[in-house]
């Protein structure tokens, strides 16, 4: 495996943008999460309702 050199600018700003990625695949991983619990949360809670 080839070692590419960038300046260290352009490192700072590779970095920068998997950060970035890391976030926002983080953000919606909690979105999903979140429809998902509010669903079962709100199935349980209606059918407690219904009972």
């Amino acid at each position: 495996m080839t070692r590419v050199f960038f300046s260290k600018k352009t490192e700072h700003l590779i970095k920068k943008l998997e950060i970035t990625q890391i976030r926002n695949n983080f953000q919606e991983n909690i979105n999903q999460n979140y429809q998902l619990f509010g669903e079962t949360n709100f199935k349980v809670l209606f059918t407690w309702i219904v009972k």
